[in-house]
């Protein structure tokens, strides 16, 4: 397919112009049968007949109309994403938050939906060594408070020093 360029040509005007005058975007159309984009023959903008923009590339192949592609790209809506309880979100909702300590350490930090303490959000547990923390490992429970997955960090120290902290998804 080879694509020409179209230079429009406007007969009509209150003043009667009859030759070639500047296309305006906002009163005329080119009727043509599609679109190539840069001389590209891979990608193609069109009509499918009933009103629908079409396009066709060498990735998503084609021809596809918006509906199509928005319903398949299999992506969720920002209010899906804003709602999903996974470790890598803070917790974003109204929540009950109890904490556990061992005289001045803090060994548990529970998130419960509310203060009847029924649903766990999240759950942190640490571990000590003498001082020092050991472990930190953070569950993750979903809307139901069945656990979903836990991350835990085995730290590594040198004298009063963090050197690093491994971690582990399961």
């Amino acid at each position: 397919m080879s694509v020409d360029l179209v230079k429009p040509l406007k007969y009509e005007s209150d003043e009667g112009d009859f030759g070639p005058v500047q296309f305006n975007p906002n009163e005329d159309v080119v009727n043509a049968n599609g679109y190539a984009l840069n001389d590209n023959e891979n990608i193609i903008i069109d009509s499918d007949g009933s009103g629908n923009i079409q396009f066709k590339d060498v990735v998503a192949g084609g021809p596809h109309t918006l509906a199509d592609l928005l319903v398949s790209s299999g992506g969720i809506t920002e209010s899906q994403h804003k709602v999903l309880d996974q470790l890598v979100h803070l917790i974003a909702e109204s929540n009950h938050q109890d904490i556990t300590y061992n005289g001045w350490k803090v060994t548990d930090i529970i998130h419960w939906i509310d203060d009847n303490k029924t649903t766990k959000i999240r759950e942190i547990n640490l571990t000590y060594n003498g001082w020092k923390t050991n472990t930190l490992i953070i569950k993750q429970y979903n809307a139901v408070g069945t656990l979903v997955e836990t991350l835990t960090g085995t730290f590594s120290w040198t004298g009063w020093k963090i050197n690093y902290i491994d971690w582990v998804l399961s």
